[in-house]
């Protein structure tokens, strides 16, 4: 399920932690992200519905310890 989409997610979120922010005087800030993906699994899937999937994706990511990419299963 949307595996271009978690493949580039998945990059986008190790190029985030990879890249700490550089702040004069002090000490760097390292950043990380999580990522939640949907895709539309029929034709009477709605934009709508991806979003809600996809956000519930991204809290579960953010339950199991952040810095992550999740899929949107119907069971989570």
């Amino acid at each position: 399920m949307g595996q271009e989409a978690t493949n580039i997610a998945e990059a986008m979120r190790d190029a985030i932690e990879q890249h700490p922010i550089p702040i004069i005087g002090k000490q760097d800030i390292t950043c990380t992200a999580s990522f939640g993906i949907a895709s539309k699994m029929t034709n009477s899937d709605t934009l709508k519905e991806l979003l809600v999937h996809a956000d519930k994706a991204l809290y579960r990511a953010k339950e199991m310890g952040r810095n992550r990419v999740q899929n949107f299963q119907e069971s989570a």
